[in-house]
């Protein structure tokens, strides 16, 4: 079944008040609530891409996928790449981790983020 990741990329984002957030995105209170809970079936293209704007991700990480009861698909199957089975909690992982071990990490991604500017 294919469902909206969206409660985990904002707090990935750290966003406190999620629904606030949506809604000065332009999204209506109602959706934003739905949206902010996961509990929105139907989203239009343009909502995607706002989205996919505003919290700097692509479609891919706003959904996430899990086989039904008696599906069989191939570990090589394109939707594999959706399943979250372990989602880390990156916010909690930072808190708790060293100060060097941040100093570092944070040194690893900008060198990545000059690599990948070149």
């Amino acid at each position: 079944m294919l469902q909206l990741n969206l409660a985990a990329v904002i707090k990935a984002r750290g966003i406190q008040k999620p629904t606030a957030y949506l809604v000065n995105m332009g999204f209506s209170h109602d959706l934003a609530t739905r949206l902010a809970n996961n509990k929105v079936g139907t989203l239009r293209l343009s909502q995607i891409e706002k989205l996919c704007y505003h919290l700097n991700c692509s479609p891919n990480d706003l959904l996430t996928w899990t086989p039904g009861k008696n599906q069989v698909v191939a570990d090589n199957h394109p939707l594999q790449k959706l399943r979250r089975t372990n989602d880390p909690d990156s916010m909690q992982l930072l808190k708790e981790m060293p100060y060097d071990e941040l100093l570092a990490l944070s040194r690893k991604i900008q060198e990545e983020k000059e690599t990948n500017a070149e």
